[in-house]
């Protein structure tokens, strides 16, 4: 065979006519073979076989169809809006933290907070003198109306 041939070369001897015979008779049986593998069984009479595929739906979904379609893309939408607020929630921290490790960022952060806090103080000190001198206004004046009236009371 051409096995033996290929691994001891030519030591045997033999003309090339058994060696042609032999590779006809290697590539008849592989086409042979190849044949049977792929054999369908023949059709009797030219009939098609009858389809075993499920009867045509509607063309109009059902009310329950139409409420589990809704159901799933109100779920989706549901689920795409909590994943957008978390990537925005990540996105957001790390674009502080970020901040807040840069010195300049946090310098002018605390400098800021200073002038708030100055300027609240302000305001609220402002506020608490006006209401502190209406109080005075309002005790004076009840002293001067009581004053009025005793000396009232004192001429007849």
């Amino acid at each position: 065979s051409d096995r033996d041939r290929d691994r001891y070369g030519d030591r045997y001897g033999g003309s090339d006519r058994d060696r042609d015979r032999d590779s006809y008779r290697e590539r008849d049986r592989d086409r042979d073979r190849d044949r049977r593998r792929s054999r369908t069984p023949p059709r009797r009479h030219g009939r098609r076989s009858v389809s075993r595929s499920p009867p045509l739906r509607r063309s109009e979904p059902t009310e329950a169809e139409l409420a589990a379609a809704r159901k799933r893309k109100e779920l989706e939408d549901k689920l795409v809006e909590e994943e957008t607020a978390r990537r925005v929630e990540v996105s957001i921290k790390a674009q502080v933290e970020a901040a807040l490790a840069d010195p300049e960022f946090v310098k002018g952060l605390q400098a800021k907070v200073e002038r708030e806090k100055a300027a609240l103080l302000a305001s609220r000190t402002a506020e608490m003198e006006k209401e502190v001198a209406r109080e005075v206004e309002a005790e004076r004046r009840k002293r001067i109306v009581a004053a009025l009236q005793l000396l009232d009371k004192s001429h007849p």
